[in-house]
């Protein structure tokens, strides 16, 4: 429990700080007062949002130093594997923060309402996160079949799940095994049992990747922030 409650701390900074910053600001109209003050509205939105980041991936970077040293002293170090806490090293961690925060400065500036802004924070955030950690993630690379593999001899790699692997080393399913094998078994036709894994070696690889796809989608984020603010918000 307490890992996923840390997991969603870059999405409590998105909805409660990110969208709230500057949500409020265009809802008030404050925004309008700043601007005459010799402040362009590039530099206000800049300002804000460098701010914001910085403040959250302060808070995101002591948060993983702190969990990461609790979770290598407890008494269960999940057999040497790095996988289990995977969201909580620093590359992704801190990739999550920054999208999150970008997310929500971006749907504020965009929507100018705070509730609305934290809402579409909220279900952007979760379902872009949900998609990568499901259907992208395990691909990222090949997952390696590992003959006779299974979860409890997985060690320090990722055990994705069972494959039926032919004497040719096609991995096959399990309707085209039901077809194969009739009424005998699968050892009379050269078949097995095989775990997918995506070995431990992998590891940085993955957070590297995955780190560097939410960090250009927040950049993706900043950009049409900045461009509602210079062309729209600017312009009104």
């Amino acid at each position: 429990m307490v890992t996923v409650a840390l997991s969603a701390l870059p999405l409590l900074l998105g909805m409660f700080m990110a969208a709230p910053l500057m949500g409020r600001e265009l809802e008030n109209g404050t925004y309008r007062l700043v601007w005459t003050q010799a402040v362009t509205p590039l530099r206000w939105l800049l300002v804000r949002s460098a701010c914001c980041i910085g403040f959250a991936l302060g808070v995101l970077a002591l948060v993983a130093v702190a969990t990461l040293t609790w979770l290598s002293l407890g008494s269960v170090v999940w057999l040497g594997s790095m996988w289990p806490d995977y969201d909580l090293h620093f590359a992704v961690f801190l990739a999550y923060g920054f999208f999150a925060v970008a997310l929500g400065l971006a749907a504020a500036t965009v929507i100018g309402r705070t509730v609305v802004s934290m809402a579409v924070t909220a279900v952007g955030w979760l379902a872009i996160r949900g998609v990568f950690e499901i259907l992208l993630r395990p691909n990222l690379l090949t997952p390696v079949l590992a003959k006779g593999g299974s979860a409890g001899t997985a060690g320090a790699n990722w055990f994705l799940g069972i494959a039926y692997v032919d004497s040719h080393g096609h991995t096959l399913t399990p309707d085209q095994v039901t077809a194969i094998v009739g009424s005998g078994s699968m050892e009379d036709h050269g078949i097995v049992l095989a775990g997918l894994i995506q070995p431990a070696s992998r590891f940085w690889t993955f957070q590297g990747a995955e780190a560097a796809f939410f960090v250009t989608i927040g950049l993706l984020c900043g950009i049409i922030a900045i461009g509602w603010v210079k062309y729209r918000l600017a312009s009104q």
